[in-house]
């Protein structure tokens, strides 16, 4: 059960990174890109709220802010997550070019199978095997968060005062 919560864990904190990636490229993107960064992270957001399980958690505490991510933030998370994709697609449909990007639509899609495939395993009941599966789907989750920033936000370049 230990290697199960340090996998579930590892997962957490790669989707909070992908989150705040996400949210960071929000902030900093170009208006017409920023709903559907924040799409994305919302997307992710809802992942990590799925992702905390209140079955492994021992103090009771962190077992109601489990329940709470689960059942209470997931749906709020789900629904902004929504209006971000109805607002990009009524004001900055452009933004979606951002998504077509081959390496990144390759990301998402491979993560999205790695994520089906831990479903699958899980619902026979190969706990391992469906952490492995969420962990590597998810580390893709994130490779994605930095590949959608890449692509959407201007790279810099050195002015003649910068220096290595």
């Amino acid at each position: 059960m230990h290697h199960i919560l340090a996998l579930e864990l590892l997962q957490l904190l790669l989707l909070g990174a992908a989150v705040i990636v996400h949210l960071t490229t929000a902030l900093r993107g170009r208006r017409q890109d920023r709903s559907w960064s924040l799409l994305l992270a919302m997307a992710v957001l809802a992942g990590f709220c799925r992702e905390l399980d209140p079955d492994l958690m021992d103090h009771q505490v962190l077992e109601w802010w489990a329940w709470l991510g689960r059942k209470v933030v997931y749906r709020g998370v789900i629904a902004a997550a929504v209006l971000c994709l109805l607002a990009g697609l009524l004001h900055h449909p452009a933004g979606l070019k951002a998504w077509a990007h081959g390496p990144l639509l390759l990301t998402w899609s491979a993560a999205i199978a790695l994520l089906v495939a831990g479903s699958i395993a899980e619902d026979h009941g190969m706990m391992l095997v469906e952490e492995m599966f969420e962990l590597a789907g998810e580390a893709l989750v994130a490779v994605g968060a930095v590949l959608h920033r890449q692509r959407v936000l201007p790279s810099r370049s050195p002015s003649a005062g910068d220096s290595c």
